[in-house]
């Protein structure tokens, strides 16, 4: 799975009409999806964001998202 692949994905999943559960629920499965294929580790360091920018960057953007939808 790529990035692109993934940032598709969020992307459809914002146009999207879903209660805020339910989109709270596919927002974390997309990022576990992100975890698993880039073996995100459980404390991100600035050396990872650094050498990881693309995927640190739609990770966090997908993080902002489940918090301001609570």
């Amino acid at each position: 799975m790529s990035i692109e692949s993934l940032l598709n994905e969020f992307e459809t999943l914002q146009t999207q009409t879903q209660t805020g559960d339910q989109l709270d629920d596919l927002y974390a499965d997309l990022m576990i999806k992100m975890e698993k294929t880039f073996e995100i580790p459980g404390i991100i360091t600035g050396d990872w964001e650094r050498e990881n920018k693309p995927v640190s960057d739609l990770y966090r953007i997908i993080a902002t998202s489940r918090l301001m939808r609570t």
